[in-house]
Order: structure tokens, then C-alpha cells, then sequence
């Protein structure tokens, strides 16, 4: 599932289907920023140039893709997302 705040009055939520590739989605929905915690996901947004965050979990524990962060918790992840966001 991707849930983007496309603007201050708009989300837009996203079904992910099994042959979709969650870099396409946030590209088509204009989202800046993927966190998801299946590596697959994470390293296809990073090397599609968007920048992504790896939730850490016990199956993901692959490196973490150029141009991803792993993050080990919630408020790490949110404290991320707004850095980036400045």
C-alpha cells in the first residue's frame, strides 16, 4: 500500500498489485520518498533515483542499497523523513 500527501488537501492512496513496481506507483502519484521494509522494494526505488528508506526487519537484513537508509525504529524513520523533506 502507498499512501501519499500529494498536497495539503490531498492524499492519494494506492493499492501495490503483485506485477506493479512500487518505484513506478511513487512516480505516477509524484511521491519524493519510499520507506517500505521488503528490500526488493527499497533497492528498485533507489536505483530508480528515489530516495528510500528500509524499514529494518528481521527478513531484510541484505545491505542496504545505494541511496537507502535502514532505519530501526519509528521515530528514527520520521526524524529521517523530515530531514529530507527540509
Amino acid at each position: 500500500m502507498i499512501i501519499a500527501k500529494v498536497n495539503n488537501n490531498e492524499k492519494r492512496h494506492t493499492e501495490n498489485h503483485q506485477n506493479e513496481r512500487k518505484s513506478v506507483m511513487c512516480h505516477e502519484i509524484g511521491a519524493r520518498l519510499l520507506i517500505d521494509d521488503a528490500w526488493h522494494h527499497v533497492a528498485d526505488a533507489a536505483a530508480a533515483g528515489l530516495p528510500a528508506i528500509l524499514l529494518d526487519r528481521p527478513w531484510n537484513q541484505e545491505p542496504v542499497p545505494p541511496g537507502a537508509i535502514r532505519t530501526h525504529n519509528w521515530p528514527d524513520t520520521v526524524t529521517r523523513v523530515l530531514e529530507h523533506l527540509r
